[in-house]
C-alpha cells in the first residue's frame, strides 16, 4: 500500500503544501495564507495546518491517519523551541504519523541541495542566507524583519522606492519616474498622501514589497534612481552570502555554489549577473543559479526520508515533474 507524505513551505505572506507519493509523484497542491510562527503564534498555526487537512481531505479523500508524515518548513521556527510547540500542535489535529519541522531557510537548502554543500539566498517579502559546508555545518545570516533586517527583499525594494518618491517631492532627491508611477500605483494625486496610509497600516509590509517589480520597470527605462536603488539591494544580497560563506569556512579560492530563491528573483536576467560579478570580487569560482527543486518539495524530501525513503533518481524524477 502506498504511503504518503505533506510538504509544507510556510512563509511570511503565503503557505504552499503539497501532498506526495512514496514514489514521490505529486498529487496536488494547496495554496493558503501566511505560516509565520512568530507572527500568528500557536493558535494561528494551528489553523494554517487545519485548513490543510480540510483540503486534502477535500482533494484527495484522505484523513489525518492516511498520512505517514509532514514535512514542514515554517517562518519563524528556527528555534528548537518553536519547532517543538509546531510539532505537537500538528500531533493535536489528530494526526497519527511523523511530522518534522525546521525553519522555511532549512528546506530551501533542502531542496536547492539535496544535503550537499551549498548556500541559498532567499530575497521575497523578507530576505536571509542559509548554507551547508562538507562537514553538514549550518551557517545563516539575516531573517531579522523588516523593522531590523530584510536587506535585498521585495520590501525592501518597495520601501527604498517610496523613499526616492518622497525625496523627489521634497525636492532634496533627485527626480524619478518611480513618483510617477506609484502615484498612479496607489491612485493618489501627489505622493505625499501616501503617508497616512502607511502609517496607519492599510498599506502594509506585504504591499510595500509588491512594488519591487515596478522599480524593475522604471529601471529597465533608464531611470537612474531605481537604477541605483538595484545596485544597493545587490551589494546587500551579496553580503547575505559572504557573511554564510565566511560562517561556514569557505576558502575563497575554491567553488562556491549558490542558489537565489523568492519572488525578487523573477528579476533573474537582471540579478544573477550583476550579484556574480558582486560575489565574485571575494570568490571568483562562484556560481550563481535557481534551486534545483523550490522549497515545497525540499520540506516533502525532508518527509519522506523521515519514513524511510531515499530520494533515488526516480523519485527526484518524479518530483522534477512537479517542480517544471
Amino acid at each position: 500500500m502506498s504511503k504518503y507524505v505533506i510538504g509544507v513551505d510556510g512563509g511570511g505572506t503565503h503557505t504552499k503544501s503539497i501532498l506526495v507519493r512514496d514514489d514521490g509523484q505529486v498529487l496536488g497542491t494547496i495554496a493558503s495564507g501566511a505560516a509565520n510562527f512568530q507572527q500568528l503564534g500557536v493558535e494561528g498555526v494551528k489553523k494554517v495546518c487545519q485548513d490543510i487537512l480540510t483540503e486534502m481531505g477535500k482533494k484527495f479523500y484522505l484523513s489525518a491517519t492516511q498520512i505517514a508524515c509532514w514535512g514542514v518548513g515554517l517562518a519563524g521556527a528556527g528555534r528548537e523551541h518553536d519547532r517543538r510547540i509546531v510539532v505537537e500542535t500538528i500531533e493535536a489535529l489528530g494526526f497519527a504519523g511523523r511530522v518534522i519541522v525546521q525553519s522555511d531557510a532549512y528546506v530551501a537548502l533542502i531542496g536547492a541541495f539535496l544535503g550537499k554543500p551549498g548556500i541559498v539566498l532567499i530575497c521575497g517579502t523578507g530576505s536571509m542566507s542559509i548554507g551547508m559546508n562538507q562537514k553538514g555545518e549550518i551557517a545563516r545570516t539575516g531573517g531579522w524583519g523588516y523593522l531590523l533586517g530584510d536587506e535585498g527583499s521585495g520590501y525592501d525594494i518597495g520601501r527604498r522606492a517610496l523613499v526616492a518618491a518622497l525625496k523627489d517631492f521634497d525636492q532634496r532627491g533627485s527626480r524619478t519616474r518611480l513618483r510617477s508611477k506609484l502615484e498612479r500605483y496607489f491612485g493618489i494625486a501627489t505622493i505625499d498622501q501616501i503617508i497616512p496610509k502607511i502609517y496607519s497600516k492599510e498599506i502594509g509590509k506585504d504591499q510595500i514589497a509588491a512594488l519591487a517589480p515596478i522599480v524593475f520597470e522604471t529601471a529597465s527605462e533608464g531611470d537612474l534612481v531605481a537604477a541605483n536603488i538595484i545596485d544597493t539591494v545587490i551589494v546587500d544580497m551579496a553580503s547575505l552570502i559572504l557573511s554564510v560563506a565566511k560562517k561556514l569556512g569557505f576558502h575563497e579560492e575554491t567553488p562556491l555554489v549558490v542558489a537565489c530563491s523568492g519572488s525578487v528573483f523573477n528579476q533573474k536576467d537582471v540579478l544573477f549577473p550583476k550579484l556574480s560579478a558582486q560575489v565574485a570580487t571575494v570568490y571568483p569560482n562562484v556560481s550563481i543559479s535557481q534551486p534545483r527543486f523550490e522549497p515545497v518539495v525540499g520540506a516533502a524530501i525532508m518527509a519522506l526520508e523521515k519514513i524511510g525513503i531515499q530520494p533515488t533518481e526516480d523519485v527526484l524524477d518524479n518530483l522534477s515533474r512537479f517542480n517544471k
